[in-house]
């Protein structure tokens, strides 16, 4: 039988992955900053459209996604914790996002 440390080690672990992968699988890049702006975006744009879908969803999502790079969204983040790597305060505004 396995001790009770191993078993939290390996849900510590588990954890962490998906705090990571979630936001990069459900982004569709592997950088983290780059799908939180590309997240809001598209969230912007479905705010102002009323939906997520039709022509003023599409222009507004289709130019906010041009300028989604994660530039901004790295910047926002080493301002707002700069003892935190960007890469963790990315995904934790991803996960806020939802």
């Amino acid at each position: 039988m396995k001790s009770p440390v191993v078993a939290i080690i390996g849900a510590i672990i588990v954890l962490i992955v998906v705090f990571f992968a979630v936001p990069v699988i459900a982004g569709g890049s592997t950088n983290i900053c780059q799908d939180v702006e590309s997240h809001d975006v598209s969230k912007t744009a479905s705010n102002v459209a009323g939906n997520n879908s039709g022509v003023v969803y599409n222009v507004i999502n289709s130019v906010g996604q041009v300028g989604a790079t994660g530039a901004a969204e790295k910047a926002k983040t080493a301002n707002d914790n700069p003892n935190t790597p960007s890469v963790i305060s990315c995904a934790g505004d991803w996960w806020q996002s939802l």
